[in-house]
């Protein structure tokens, strides 16, 4: 290459059928790619920053319950999310839900969580009701100022 000429696509096209047909490919899936943000009026920093987003916390007591419980009986037991949804046959993805009160699991499923930390169903119903009695009770408390 020549000093003092800078490389664009152009200077990459040598006039050889196989290199216009090698390059012509990526840019039809770059323009195609464009012409689809422009229609969804988005940005393409827009779709990088997509994954930076917070998820909203519940702030139901009884949905962060069943999280919190499970979240404990798992450190107890000292297993990790990925060990505890490996005995259970799920993703770690739906444990780490499960214990931010992002989603609920089914009695079913409960099921399997209990039976995998080795702790009875009702040993974790009763550890929810008594977690979510003392946050009543603590936000109930005045507070003294």
């Amino acid at each position: 290459m020549p000093q003092g000429r800078q490389m664009t696509t152009r200077n990459l096209n040598c006039g050889v059928p196989r290199c216009q047909s090698l390059l012509a490919a990526p840019l039809r899936k770059m323009r195609r790619i464009c012409r689809w943000l422009i229609r969804l009026n988005l940005a393409l920093s827009d779709l990088l920053m997509q994954r930076g987003r917070r998820q909203i916390q519940p702030t139901d007591l009884k949905a962060r319950a069943v999280g919190f419980v499970v979240r404990e009986l798992r450190e107890q037991a000292g297993h990790s999310q990925e060990r505890l949804s490996g005995e259970c046959g799920f993703d770690r993805t739906y444990i780490s839900r499960v214990e931010r009160g992002i989603i609920n699991p089914t009695v079913s499923r409960l099921w399997q969580i209990a039976y995998a930390l080795e702790t009875p169903l009702s040993q974790i119903a009763k550890r929810m009701e008594l977690w979510v009695a003392n946050q009543e009770r603590g936000a109930k408390k005045p507070s003294r100022g």
